[in-house]
């Protein structure tokens, strides 16, 4: 939703979140499930690549807020790398289902296995794009991972979120650099810039008011993204 209210893209309902590794998708989709206003709030964890940064990290903090949390690692699957039960009747039957998909070429294959599902909900896709990681640091890098992650997943993004940051050392200007970069990907691919995700830090910037004049001229729906994801050894 909006901040003035109107529906948006992200709205759509399920909605799935890819991206290279690093790109801040985990923290998008906590963000969303927590700030969802619907009665019934699926998220769905299907990163079956990385052991770490992972929403069910993250499992406490999902259940007193009412968030209902599907992912591997329940008895019966011998810590193996399969799909958590429920994430098709997820999908199909809750009010908000939203998913997180795993990083990279190999996360996005796990989308393959539900390319049926995704195509009958009407699922909506999207890559969050961090600039400054290696995988998608140039406009041709981002296009590159397009159609590398669309391929593996069988998917088509409905649109890209730019979420251009460097932790703590994230300024207004590093945002508004990024949003350039992955705006300039967005229309060699032909797809909209949906949102730009801002650290809450970067907000209590005194330049915030002001720079965010220049990300607003693509008209983004701002994210403010409180950090949950911080291994102690980060």
């Amino acid at each position: 939703m909006s901040q003035n209210g109107s529906e948006t893209l992200l709205d759509r309902n399920p909605t799935i979140l890819t991206g290279c590794f690093g790109a801040g998708k985990t923290e998008m989709a906590l963000h969303i499930a927590l700030d969802s206003r619907a009665e019934e709030v699926v998220l769905v964890d299907l990163d079956l690549v990385t052991p770490y940064f992972r929403c069910r990290e993250c499992r406490r903090k999902l259940d007193s807020r009412g968030v209902r949390l599907l992912a591997p690692g329940g008895a019966g699957d011998g810590g193996l790398p399969v799909l958590p039960p429920g994430v098709w009747e997820a999908m199909w039957e809750s009010e908000r289902c939203i998913v997180d998909v795993g990083g990279g070429e190999s996360g996005a294959r796990v989308l393959g296995a539900l390319h049926d599902t995704v195509r009958r909900t009407r699922a909506a896709c999207f890559m969050v794009v961090n600039p400054y990681r290696p995988d998608s640091s140039t406009v041709e890098r981002i296009v590159r991972s397009v159609e590398i992650l669309e391929s593996a997943g069988r998917v088509r993004f409905e649109g890209l979120i730019a979420n251009p940051h460097l932790g703590d050392r994230t300024s207004p200007d590093d945002i508004v650099r990024g949003v350039k970069v992955v705006g300039s990907a967005a229309a060699e691919v032909d797809r909209p810039v949906v949102a730009v995700g801002i650290s809450i830090h970067v907000a209590d910037d005194r330049r915030y008011p002001e720079l965010r004049k220049e990300w607003g001229r693509w008209d983004l729906e701002p994210i403010l993204i409180e950090p949950h994801m911080r291994a102690a050894w980060f």
